[in-house]
C-alpha cells in the first residue's frame, strides 16, 4: 500500500471473523502505527502520511492481529520534522502557549515561533523558553536528527527526559530548567558528544547519581544541575571530567550525604558519641564510624548501636535514598517518633531496641514499617500525642536549639506553655506563630499530624527545601504565612484541597513552576500573595473564582499569556498586583467591576489592546500603573472620575490622541506619568488645577505642543520632564521664575534662540539652545556666538565684543573679529565656522557670572533698532555656573591568591589624573578638579573576573570604609575584561582600565542610569532621547572640535560615546545638591563591628563574617526593607536597625558594609545576628563555618587582604585555597560572629 504527500490519508476497514468464518460484529478493534511519523493512525482506522517511509498498521482484537505494510513517498526533506512539531505542539498543550504563530500551518519551519531551520528546511534550533508548554516531555523531538539548540526552559513539563535523547547527535545546547521534570537523567545522554551546555536545574529529578556515561560528554562547557535530587557520583573518572568544566551547578552525591550525616550528629549530640572516628573530616564517607557506602558515594548502612546518641532523628535522614540497614539501638538516649521521611526508603534492617524511639501513631506509617523485613521498634505511648510528635519534630529539623525563643519547647509542660503555641480547651494545638525566630531547615511533613491547627506563621525564617504538600491534610487551616524564607521547589497543588484557608503568604522565596489551577477552589481565601518568587506559566483563569479574595500579589514572577478576564469577578478585591512579569494580550475591560480596587499595578509587562473605559469606574482606586507595555489607543477620558487617584502612571506605551482635559478633576493626584508615548495637542490647561502634583512627565511625545498654561503657575512642582516634546514655558517673568524653584525639569523656552538674530552660550562639554546646561566652576570654556542674517542674504560676520561681569564688576572681555563669511539665516549649531567663538579662561567662570554681547555695526537688522546688536537687549545676561567638590579617585588593585596579576597593580601605580585613561572622566562628567590615588594592592580570594563583578564590589566598599576614606573607591580588572559595576548613586565601583566603562562607572556613582542603546538593564525612563544618543552637541576641549548629537550617550552600552545634556545636568544636580566632600579628619576609632553582604544578580543574599575591627562607626541609610538584629544567649536583643543596601545600577544585586558601634560587654554577649530582608533571612552565630579573614598592614593598619576561603583551624587544605605569601600581616578571622579578640 502506498500514501503520498498529494494523496496523503485513507481509512482502513477490519472485518473480525469467527474461526467458522463468521463475521462477528462490534469488536473493539485497536489500531496501531510502527512509526507514527510516517504513517499515524486514529481509533477508526483512518491513516495519514507524515513522510517518506516505511511503517506496518497493526489492527487487533486481544490475541488476534493482522497488518499491512504502507509505503509513503513525495514529501520534501522537512516533512519529518514537521511530523515531529506537529506531535509535540498537540501533546504540550500548543493552542494555549504564549506564543504559537504558524503552528501547526503551512507556513516554512522557519517562520514558526521559536523554529530555525538550515538551507534545506530542517529544524537545527528550538527555542521556546517561558512559553506556556504544558505535559509530557516531547519525546517526538529525538526525530529532529539535525537539531543543534533545545530550549525549553521555564515551562510546565512533566515526566522524564526520553531515553532516547542520544540520537540527536548533532545537539550542543540542550536547556530544559525550572520544569517539572522527574525521573532519573538517561544514560543515553552520554552519546551527546557535541554536547556544550547542559542546564536541567529546578526539576524533581529522582534522588541519585548521575549516569556515569555522561563522562563521554568532552566538550561540554557548562553544565547546571543544582536545585535537583541529582548529584555527581564518587567514580574517579567521572570526577575527573567533572574538574575539567568550566562552569559547573551540580551537587556531589557524597556531599549530599554527608550533609544528612553532619545533620545526624548534630541533632544526636554527636560530640559525644562513644565511637565518631572521621565523623565531620575530609575523609570519605565509608571511613567515618559506622558507615558503609555503595561504589558512588550513597550511603548504604548506618550502624551506631551503643554509641551513646541522644536526641531525636532528623527528618533529612529520609534523604539517604540508598540506605538498607538502620542499626541505633541500644542508644537509650535517643527518643521521640520516627521522622515520616524514612516511608519509602528500601530498608532491609531496622534495629532500634534499646531507645525511646517509637514508630508514630499515623496509619500510613505502621503500613510502610510492615514491609521492613528485620525489624525491632516500638509503638509510641499514649502520651506522645500527633500535637507533641509535629511539635517535637518541627524543633529537630529546624534549629531549635538556635531559635530566639524556645521556651518550654521539649518539655513536659502543657503545649500552650510552648513559645508561639495556642492550644484549644483540650489541649488540642491551634495555632503556631515562630514568625522572626531563627527557624533553619526543612518543613517536616509531621506538621500536617496537627489536625486542628488554624495558623501556621514562620515568617521571616531561613527555612529551606519545598513547601510539603501534606501541609494539605490540614483541614482546619486558616492561615499560612511562610514568606521570607529560602523555600523552593513548586507550589503545591495539593493546597487547593484546603477549603478553610483565607490567608496564603509564601511571597519572596525561591518557588520555581507554575502557579495550580486548584487554588480557585479556595473560596474562603483574602490574601494570596506570591510576590518575588520564580513562578512561571500561565495565570490560570480559576483564580477568578476566589470571591473572597481582598489582596492578590503575584508581581516579580515569570507568568506569561493573559490576564484572565475572570479576575473581573473579585469584586471584594483592593490590591491587584501582576507587575514585572510577562504578561500578554488586552486589560480585561472587566477589571472596572473591582469597585473595592485601591490598587491596579499591571506595569512592566507586555499588554496590548487599549487602555478599558472601565476602568474609570474604579471609585476608590488611589494607584494605576499600566506602565511599560505596549498599549495603545487614547487615555480615556473616564480616568477623569478617579477621584481618590494619588498616582497615574501610562508612561512607556503607545497611547495616542490628547491629553484628557478630565485628568484635571483627579485632586489628589501626586504623580502624573505619560511619557514614551505617541500623545498630541496641547497641554490642557486644566491640569493646573491638580493642587496637590508634585510630579509630571510628559516627555517623548513628539505630537505634543505649544505653551504651558499659565494655570500651571499655581503648581508647586518638584519635577517637570518635557523633553522630546514641542511644548516650551513662555518667557515671561513670572513663568520663567516658577521654573527656577522646580528641581528637575526638562521644558525649553518658548520662541528660543533660534528666532533671533543673535544668540549665544558657554559650552564645556555640551550645551544646547534648547535647554541650556549650566557650567562647572573653575573650568574653561568656549564662547560661542551665533549671529544669523536677519533676512539679508548678502550679510558678512560682523565682529563681537563679549564681556563678563561678576558682582556688578567686568572680569573679562573677548575681542571676536568679524570676516568675509555669509551669514546663515538660522543657528548653525554643528558648524563652528558658523559662530563667533572665543576661549574664555577657567578663572572667569564663577558663580555670579554675567554676559553682554556686543555685535559690531552695519552689518545686520534694522538700522534704526539696537535689538540685533546686543544680547541681552538690555541688563546683563545670566550664567548659571556651579561649583562642584573636588573628585577624589582612588583605584584599588585586587591580587588573586591563586594567580595574582601584578602587572596591573605596577600599571596603575604610574598612572596619573591628566592621563589619557581618564580623559573621557575629565571632559564628559561634571568634574572640576579631579585627584588620583592610587592604593596598595588587596589580596583577594574573588577572581578578578567579570563573573566576580558583584563580590569585588562589596570588598572595595569594605576598604574604602576601613580607610575612613571620602571620594571614589574603584577596584580595577584587565582593560581587555571592558565591564564594570558601580553603586547608584555612591562611591564606590569595579571598572576595567578603559577609559569609557571608567567614566561610565563614575556616572552611575552620580546617579545616572543608562541611555536606551545596546540593550542595559535600569534604564532612565525619563531619558530624553529614545535612541541613546546625546541630542545635543557636545564640544571636545582637547580635540577642539564638536561631537555630533547622534553619538551615543556615555551612559549606554554603544561606545563611543559622549555625554547628554539631559546627563551632565542630572550629574551636576546630584554633585552640587548630594554629595559632600568627605570630612577633613577622621573620626576617633574604636573596637566596632564590620558587617558587611551582597545580593547576587540572581537574587540570592550573602550575609558574611562579621568582624571586629578598630574603626569610627559608619552607618547606612536607615528605613529599608532589610532587617538587623543582635541578640545573646538568651535571646535579649542587644541591637537592632533597618536599613537599605546600595543599589547596583547594571541590573539586579546590592551590596551593603557599615561598621556598627558597639557596647563595650556586646562582643562577649553576643550569640546571634540574624539578617531579614526580601530574599530570606541569613544568620551569623558562634557555631562555626567557612572562615573568612582580613589582613591588615601591621604598621599602617590599612587593609591588605580580603580572604573568604581561609583555611580551618586543623590548617586541612582539603578545605583551603592559596594565601598570599607571609608578610607583615595582621590576621582577623571570623566564622560568623567574632570574639572579641579575634586575632
Amino acid at each position: 500500500m502506498t500514501l503520498t504527500k498529494t494523496d496523503r490519508s485513507l481509512r482502513l476497514d477490519a472485518v473480525t471473523k469467527d474461526r467458522n468464518g463468521n463475521t462477528v460484529p462490534n469488536v473493539r478493534l485497536i489500531w496501531t502505527s510502527s512509526d507514527p511519523f510516517v504513517v499515524s493512525v486514529n481509533a477508526l482506522g483512518d491513516l495519514e502520511a507524515w513522510s517518506n517511509g516505511n511503517a506496518r498498521i497493526t489492527v487487533s482484537s486481544g490475541e488476534v492481529s493482522t497488518n499491512v505494510e504502507v509505503t509513503v513517498s513525495g514529501f520534501g526533506p522537512d516533512a519529518l520534522d514537521r511530523a515531529a512539531l506537529v506531535a509535540m505542539f498537540n501533546g504540550t498543550g500548543g493552542p494555549g502557549w504564549t506564543l504559537a504563530t504558524n503552528w501547526s500551518s503551512d507556513a516554512p519551519l522557519a517562520e514558526w515561533h521559536g523554529v530555525t531551520t538550515d538551507a534545506e528546511g530542517r529544524v537545527i534550533e528550538l527555542s521556546l523558553d517561558r512559553n506556556g508548554l504544558t505535559g509530557a516531555f516531547p519525546a517526538e523531538l529525538i526525530r529532529l536528527e539535525r537539531l543543534r539548540s533545545l530550549s525549553l526552559a521555564r515551562n510546565q513539563l512533566t515526566g522524564s527526559i526520553p531515553p532516547g535523547i542520544g540520537r540527536l547527535a548533532s545537539l550542543e545546547l540542550l536547556e530544559v530548567s525550572y520544569n517539572r521534570l522527574t525521573g532519573s537523567m538517561p544514560p543515553d545522554i552520554g552519546r551527546l558528544v557535541r554536547l556544550r551546555i547542559l542546564g536541567a536545574r529546578g526539576n524533581n529529578f529522582s534522588h541519585g547519581p548521575l549516569p556515569l556515561a555522561m563522562a563521554n560528554l568532552g566538550n561540554l562547557e557548562r553544565l547546571r544541575l543544582d536545585r535537583t535530587f541529582l548529584c555527581a557520583p564518587l567514580d574517579a573518572v567521572f570526577q575527573a571530567w567533572l574538574g575539567a568544566i568550566d562552569d559547573v551547578e551540580v551537587d556531589d552525591c557524597e556531599d549530599m550525604e554527608r550533609s544528612v550525616l553532619i545533620a545526624l550528629y548534630n541533632a544526636a549530640d554527636g560530640g559525644n558519641w562513644t565511637g565518631r572516628r572521621n565523623w565531620l573530616t575530609a575523609a570519605p564517607l565509608n571511613a567515618w564510624h559506622g558507615i558503609a557506602t555503595n561504589d558512588l558515594g550513597q550511603v548504604t548502612g548506618l550502624v551506631l548501636k551503643d554509641n551513646n546518641l541522644k536526641g531525636t532523628l532528623p527528618s533529612r535522614l529520609g534523604d539517604l535514598r540508598s540506605l538498607s540497614v538502620l542499626d541505633l539501638s541500644n542508644n537509650a538516649g535517643l527518643s521521640g517518633p520516627l521522622p515520616a521521611s524514612l516511608v519509602g526508603l528500601g530498608l532491609t534492617v531496622l534495629r532500634l531496641g534499646g531507645t525511646n524511639l517509637c514508630e508514630p501513631p499515623d496509619p500510613a506509617y505502621q503500613a510502610w514499617l510492615a514491609t521492613v523485613g528485620d525489624i525491632r521498634v516500638d509503638s509510641c505511648p499514649a502520651d506522645v500525642t500527633p500535637d507533641r510528635v509535629a511539635l517535637t519534630t518541627l524543633y529537630g529539623e529546624t534549629g531549635g536549639a538556635y531559635w530566639k525563643e524556645a521556651a518550654n519547647w521539649l518539655s513536659e509542660a502543657p503545649l500552650r506553655d510552648w513559645h508561639g503555641v495556642e492550644t484549644d480547651a483540650e489541649g488540642r494545638v491551634t495555632s503556631i506563630d515562630l514568625s522572626y525566630n531563627n527557624l533553619k531547615g526543612r518543613l517536616p511533613p509531621e506538621l500536617a499530624l496537627m489536625d486542628r491547627l488554624e495558623t501556621l506563621r514562620l515568617y521571616g525564617n531561613g527555612l529551606t527545601g519545598g513547601i510539603p504538600p501534606e501541609l494539605a491534610r490540614l483541614d482546619r487551616l486558616a492561615t499560612m504565612e511562610l514568606s521570607l524564607n529560602l523555600l523552593t521547589g513548586h507550589v503545591p497543588p495539593e493546597l487547593g484541597r484546603m477549603a478553610n484557608l483565607s490567608v496564603l503568604d509564601l511571597s519572596a522565596n525561591g518557588l520555581t513552576g507554575s502557579l495550580p489551577a486548584g487554588l480557585g477552589r479556595l473560596d474562603r481565601l483574602t490574601v494570596l500573595d506570591l510576590r518575588l518568587n520564580r513562578l512561571h506559566g500561565p495565570l490560570p483563569p480559576e483564580l477568578g473564582n476566589l470571591r473572597s479574595l481582598g489582596r492578590l500579589e503575584l508581581s516579580s514572577n515569570e507568568f506569561t499569556g493573559p490576564v484572565p478576564s475572570e479576575m473581573g469577578q473579585l469584586e471584594d478585591l483592593s490590591v491587584l498586583n501582576l507587575a514585572v512579569n510577562g504578561l500578554t494580550g488586552p486589560v480585561p475591560p472587566e477589571l472596572g467591576r473591582l469597585r473595592n480596587l485601591v490598587a491596579l499595578e499591571l506595569g512592566r509587562n507586555g499588554l496590548t489592546g487599549h487602555v478599558p473605559p472601565e476602568l474609570g469606574q474604579l471609585a476608590n482606586l488611589e494607584e494605576l500603573d499600566l506602565s511599560t507595555n505596549a498599549l495603545t489607543g487614547p487615555v480615556p477620558p473616564e480616568l477623569g472620575r478617579l477621584v481618590n487617584l494619588e498616582e497615574l502612571n501610562l508612561s512607556t506605551n503607545g497611547l495616542t490622541g490628547h491629553v484628557p482635559p478630565e485628568l484635571g478633576r483627579l485632586a489628589n493626584l501626586v504623580t502624573l506619568r505619560l511619557a514614551s508615548n505617541r500623545l498630541s495637542g496641547l497641554v490642557p490647561s486644566e491640569l493646573g488645577a491638580l493642587g496637590k502634583l508634585k510630579t509630571l512627565s510628559l516627555s517623548h511625545n513628539a505630537g505634543l505642543s505649544g505653551p504651558l498654561p499659565r494655570a500651571f503657575l499655581g503648581l508647586d512642582l518638584a519635577s517637570l520632564l518635557l523633553a522630546g516634546t514641542r511644548l516650551c514655558a513662555p518667557r515671561d517673568v513670572e513663568t520663567q521664575t516658577w521654573l527656577q524653584d522646580i528641581v528637575e525639569r526638562r521644558v525649553s523656552n518658548c520662541g528660543d534662540a533660534v528666532a533671533h538674530v543673535v544668540s549665544a552660550y558657554l559650552t564645556q562639554a555640551v550645551q544646547s539652545l534648547e535647554n541650556p546646561v549650566p557650567l562647572v566652576a573653575g573650568k574653561p570654556a568656549l564662547l560661542r556666538v551665533f549671529v544669523t542674517n536677519g533676512g539679508m542674504a548678502d550679510a558678512r560676520r560682523p565682529p563681537v565684543r563679549a564681556t563678563f561681569y561678576r558682582n556688578n564688576l567686568p572680569v573679562y572681555t573677548a575681542e571676536i573679529p568679524g570676516g568675509d563669511y555669509s551669514l546663515p539665516d538660522r543657528p548653525e549649531e554643528g558648524d563652528l565656522a558658523a559662530s563667533s567663538n572665543a576661549h574664555i579662561p577657567a578663572y572667569v567662570v564663577r558663580p555670579g557670572l554675567e554676559m553682554v554681547i556686543e555685535i559690531g555695526p552695519g552689518s545686520i537688522s534694522d538700522p534704526a533698532s539696537d535689538t540685533g546688536r546686543r544680547l541681552p537687549s538690555i541688563g546683563r545676561m545670566a550664567l548659571e555656573v556651579a561649583e562642584v567638590p573636588p573628585l577624589d579617585l582612588t583605584l584599588v588593585p585586587f591580587l588573586w591568591t591563586w594567580n595574582p596579576d601584578w602587572t596591573l597593580a605596577d600599571y596603575a601605580a604610574g598612572l596619573s589624573p591628566n592621563d589619557e585613561l581618564f580623559r573621557m572622566t575629565r571632559e564628559t562628567l561634571p568634574v572640576g578638579d579631579f585627584h588620583l590615588s592610587v592604593r596598595e594592592p588587596v589580596w583577594t580570594s574573588v577572581a578578578s573576573e567579570a563573573k566576580n563583578t558583584i563580590s569585588m564590589l562589596v570588598e572595595v566598599f569594605v576598604v574604602r570604609i576601613l580607610d575612613g576614606a571620602p571620594g571614589q573607591y574603584m577596584a580595577i580588572l584587565p582593560a581587555n575584561e571592558r565591564v564594570g559595576v558601580a553603586v547608584i548613586p555612591g562611591s564606590i565601583g569595579v571598572s576595567a582600565l578603559d577609559g569609557y566603562t571608567i567614566a561610565h562607572e563614575l556616572g552611575h556613582n552620580m546617579n545616572l542610569r543608562h541611555a536606551p542603546c545596546g540593550g542595559p538593564a535600569g534604564l532612565d525612563p525619563d531619558y530624553p532621547y529614545v535612541d541613546g544618543t546625546t541630542g545635543a552637541w557636545g564640544y571636545d576641549v582637547l580635540a577642539g572640535s564638536l561631537v555630533s548629537p547622534q553619538r551615543h550617550d556615555l551612559m549606554s552600552y554603544c561606545p563611543p560615546g559622549w555625554i547628554s545634556d539631559f546627563h551632565f545636568v542630572k550629574a551636576l544636580i546630584y554633585r552640587r545638591s548630594l554629595e559632600t566632600p568627605g570630612p577633613g579628619a577622621r573620626a576617633a576609632s574604636a573596637t566596632n563591628l564590620l558587617l558587611w553582604g551582597e545580593v547576587n544578580d540572581l537574587g540570592d543574599i550573602f550575609f558574611h563574617p562579621a568582624f571586629t575591627v578598630d574603626a569610627p562607626p559608619v552607618l547606612p541609610e536607615t528605613g529599608g526593607p532589610y532587617r538587623l538584629t543582635g541578640e545573646d544567649e538568651t535571646g535579649n536583643t542587644l541591637f537592632a536597625l533597618s536599613f537599605g543596601t546600595a543599589e547596583i545600577a547594571d541590573g539586579n544585586g546590592s551590596v551593603f558594609a557599615f561598621v556598627l558601634p558597639v557596647q563595650a560587654d556586646w562582643l562577649d554577649r553576643l550569640q546571634q545576628i540574624a539578617l531579614y530582608g526580601p530574599e530570606g533571612v541569613r544568620t551569623l552565630d558562634r557555631s562555626g563555618g567557612p572562615a573568612a579573614a582580613i589582613m591588615l598592614d601591621r604598621t599602617t593598619g590599612a587593609v591588605r587582604g580580603i580572604l573568604r576561603d581561609w583555611p580551618d583551624q586543623d590548617g586541612s587544605p582539603a578545605f583551603a585555597r592559596r594565601v598570599p605569601p607571609d608578610g607583615d600581616f595582621e590576621v582577623l578571622v571570623s566564622r560568623g560572629i567574632p570574639s572579641s579578640n579575634p586575632r
